[in-house]
């Protein structure tokens, strides 16, 4: 992750409040975005984290907002960015 310019982090599911605090803590280098998605929004997020409760298991209007950022974050990924998606599910 070193040598991209810059990295973003979109993590989803019902662990993604646990798995985007996780990331951050790990990553070891500034992330440009973080964003969780899931049913439940977690007491505990990283600085600065956008979180998108979205329902489960049926969509609704939360889940299509998060889906349209979650492409809007994809979009403005550039050359040498890192876009990681971290997914949850059972």
């Amino acid at each position: 992750m070193q040598s991209a310019s810059a990295v973003d982090v979109i993590a989803v599911g019902k662990a993604a409040g646990v798995m985007l605090q996780a990331f951050a803590v790990a990553a070891g280098v500034p992330l440009r975005t973080r964003m969780g998605i899931g049913p439940h929004r977690p007491a505990d997020l990283p600085e600065g984290a956008e979180w998108y409760q979205a329902g489960h298991p049926i969509p609704d209007d939360g889940s299509v907002a998060a889906a349209r950022r979650a492409l809007d974050v994809a979009g403005a990924a550039g050359r040498g960015d890192l876009l990681v998606v971290l997914l949850s599910g059972g």
